[in-house]
């Protein structure tokens, strides 16, 4: 139950892929649903929330079920948005809550076709452009470190110590602007 005026939209997907790709998936949401806001104000923050002016605007969650070959069976992508009470949101976001729910339908469809065209690369490289820039302090979990980019399969590189870091999961901090 989300409270009127939010989106809560949930997507129903059968990919022919392998399962060690879902993580994609979320990328490629967090990618569309940027898309469909086409805000400025809005970026990306590993993997699957969506910033505004560095509050959180939403999140995407993922869902799957593995068939007996390794691939995925399916794929359930939950998407959040506080279009209502989206922290300094009056001026910038979209009312109308079926419209944006249609825009991101829209844009999972063209994300979705970048990846068959493209691959993964492509949307790694959408995903780098609306996140955090390379070099921004961040902190995953307990360690800290700054922003590195996404390795090729979508795992949060972290620089630390003299060393890069992948994370494929993890809390992700990021420093306050400052």
């Amino acid at each position: 139950m989300t409270a009127p005026g939010n989106l809560a939209l949930s997507v129903l997907l059968r990919p022919t892929c392998p399962a060690r790709d879902a993580g994609h998936w979320a990328l490629l949401a967090a990618v569309a649903v940027h898309a469909a806001l086409d805000q400025a104000d809005v970026s990306l923050k590993w993997p699957n929330d969506l910033l505004l002016q560095g509050g959180k605007l939403g999140g995407i969650l993922i869902d799957t079920a593995i068939d007996r070959q390794g691939g995925l069976e399916w794929l359930v992508i939950g998407v959040g948005l506080n279009l209502a009470i989206a922290p300094d949101a009056a001026a910038v976001l979209p009312r109308d809550v079926s419209a944006t729910a249609q825009a991101v339908l829209t844009q999972f469809k063209e994300w979705d076709r970048v990846r068959l065209l493209d691959g993964f690369s492509a949307i790694r490289r959408a995903w780098m452009d609306r996140g955090p820039a390379l070099g921004t302090p961040i902190q995953v979990g307990t360690v800290a470190g700054t922003f590195a980019g996404l390795d090729d399969h979508g795992a949060l590189l972290l620089q630390t110590g003299g060393r890069v870091h992948a994370f494929a999961t993890g809390d992700v901090l990021l420093a306050e602007a400052g």
